[in-house]
């Protein structure tokens, strides 16, 4: 039998547009959208009618909205992101192991990334070593920069959940850390320092040769761990 047909809401097919860009991994966590009037312009639509649609998103937890414009989030669900923001909350000890937990992570993908990364997946990390080294360049603390890098690195594994759970950890640890990293990144040595180090990944990567690569990330990782301890036990004393 005929049913009756429903009209679709201009926003509701904005929402599925984007949705199914994040589903097929065309839009991956951390990913600008554009800024609003960017997006009106693209899909020809209202501002309002936009307006709406990023609202359904954002309750959603899809995408985030800022000044700078609207950003792709994580699928990973609240009910995981929201006891370890907690945890972090009540225990400042807990980033170590928080720590522990993405060096498993991204070294054990390494490999994996080095076998399918395409062309285009190589110069994007180009690109976002480039944008992490400007920051450091201007005395900032490269937040963004730096998660976008080693979002280019998981993206070229090419397994969509992975960049979701990575991307989540890379967020929790930038929150729950902000503090320590800011008075580290003071040392103009220290940012010289961490940009050899994200170099040197790179390099290996180009180079194909995933032991070495594992290493420079642990190396990192490892460095990064043990200056956040100077700095927290700077702050007992």
């Amino acid at each position: 039998m005929l049913q009756k047909v429903r009209k679709i809401r201009l926003s509701d097919m904005i929402v599925n547009q984007i949705k199914d860009l994040i589903l097929t991994k065309q839009a991956t966590p951390g990913m600008c959208l554009g800024s609003e009037r960017e997006m009106c312009k693209k899909l020809n639509v209202s501002r309002s009618v936009l307006r709406e649609a990023l609202s359904n998103l954002q309750a959603q937890g899809l995408i985030r909205s800022d000044p700078q414009g609207v950003f792709v989030e994580s699928i990973t669900p609240d009910s995981m992101k929201e006891p370890i923001e907690n945890v972090l909350k009540e225990d400042k000890e807990k980033i170590f192991e928080l720590n522990e937990v993405r060096r498993i992570l991204e070294s054990g993908m390494i490999a994996l990334a080095i076998e399918r990364a395409t062309p285009d997946d190589i110069e994007k990390i180009k690109e976002s070593l480039a944008a992490l080294e400007e920051a450091y360049t201007n005395g900032q603390l490269g937040d963004e920069e730096n998660v976008q890098f080693h979002l280019r690195l998981a993206e070229s594994c090419h397994n969509s959940i992975y960049i979701h759970i990575l991307y989540t950890f890379l967020n929790l640890f930038q929150k729950a850390s902000f503090l320590y990293r800011s008075k580290l990144l003071t040392t103009p040595k220290n940012a010289k320092i961490l940009m050899e180090h994200h170099r040197e990944i790179y390099k290996t990567f180009i180079a194909k040769d995933p032991k070495r690569a594992t290493k420079a990330i642990v190396d990192h990782l490892l460095w990064g761990d043990k200056e956040l301890k100077v700095s927290r036990n700077g702050d007992k004393e």
